[in-house]
């Protein structure tokens, strides 16, 4: 499962060549991430946009930064959007909802279902083949550089093509190497 969560920590899978990579992306609040984008076949793209924070005490960074929202669009067979963050959940398609995650609901229609499970995650499933689950992070008492914040997890990719890119789609399908290197 390839994932990104936290101040982003990426960890992403490479099954065709039995690697798991981890790594981390320092971006600035307001920055929006491609995490993954297949345009030509699935029609999916998903993008994290980036809430700052300070770093605890005793910390080597002077900020952290997490994801406040999680926005997915699906162009085929028609337009669909969704925006997930930790309070609400946003669905346009046929037509336009505002559900609250504080409840468990499921939206379903033939090419795209919407489960929230509530105050825990989102489940976000395309054509049946494509499964995004967005957990969300919330904190009842948080402290001065905690926030409400989101993860993202490919939990299904078998309906991304070859063609997939982004921080974590154009890993879904592509072998990798590993090399020992030592630099004198």
């Amino acid at each position: 499962m390839d994932v990104a969560d936290g101040d982003p920590h990426f960890v992403v899978d490479f099954p065709l060549s039995k690697l798991t990579v981890c790594f981390n992306i320092n971006g600035e609040p307001g920055d929006v991430l491609r995490l993954v984008t297949d345009h030509k076949h699935s029609g999916v793209t998903v993008n994290g946009k980036l809430i700052g924070a300070p770093a605890p005490p005793g910390s080597h960074k002077q900020q952290r930064t997490y994801f406040s929202s999680i926005i997915i669009v699906v162009d085929k067979p028609r337009r669909s959007y969704i925006e997930v963050t930790p309070r609400k959940v946003i669905v346009d398609g046929l037509d336009r909802l505002i559900l609250p995650c504080s409840s468990s609901v499921t939206v379903d229609n033939k090419d795209l279902a919407v489960a929230i499970v509530a105050n825990a995650n989102v489940t976000v499933t395309i054509q049946g083949t494509i499964q995004f689950i967005i957990l969300m992070h919330i904190y009842k008492n948080p402290a001065p550089y905690q926030r409400d914040h989101l993860g993202f997890y490919i939990a299904d990719s078998k309906g991304l093509s070859k063609d997939t890119h982004g921080l974590l789609g154009k890993h879904t399908v592509t072998p990798v190497h590993a090399f020992n290197t030592f630099l004198l």
